[in-house]
């Protein structure tokens, strides 16, 4: 069974078990004996979000550049989430005729507006 492909991944991380997690950091480059801790410790993505560098030494004593490699796929996949977050919301966008049509429309407004209060001066 293949794990998720990372952009997958960052999508439901919330839902992966600790064999999943396991399975896709050692696809990451995370050695086999680091991800072992998943299992053992019973680290889904859940909680492997939550992880903090104390953390991370606490489970893995001595093996910094393994720690490293963690809490930096740790933030890809949160800058990924936050990413998505706003790829989903977008401003209207109007093409050049639209906007053309539209500016027209105010400055027609405009026109009528000032001759409308200029008869009323007169």
């Amino acid at each position: 069974m293949s794990v998720l492909a990372k952009d997958q991944f960052e999508r439901t991380i919330n839902v992966l078990s600790c064999d999943e997690l396991a399975e896709w950091l050692e696809e990451c480059g995370i050695p086999k004996e680091a991800c072992q801790v998943c299992k053992v410790d019973e680290i889904d993505g859940k909680a492997f979000m939550r992880l903090t560098e104390t953390d991370c030494k606490e489970l893995l004593p001595g093996k910094n550049r393994w720690i490293k490699k963690i809490l930096q796929l740790q933030s890809e996949v949160l800058a990924s989430e936050y990413e998505n977050a706003f790829k989903s919301y977008s401003l209207p966008r109007f093409s050049q005729q639209e906007e053309d049509n539209r500016e027209f429309q105010m400055r027609k407004q405009y026109s009528e507006k000032s001759s409308r209060d200029r008869l009323r001066t007169s």
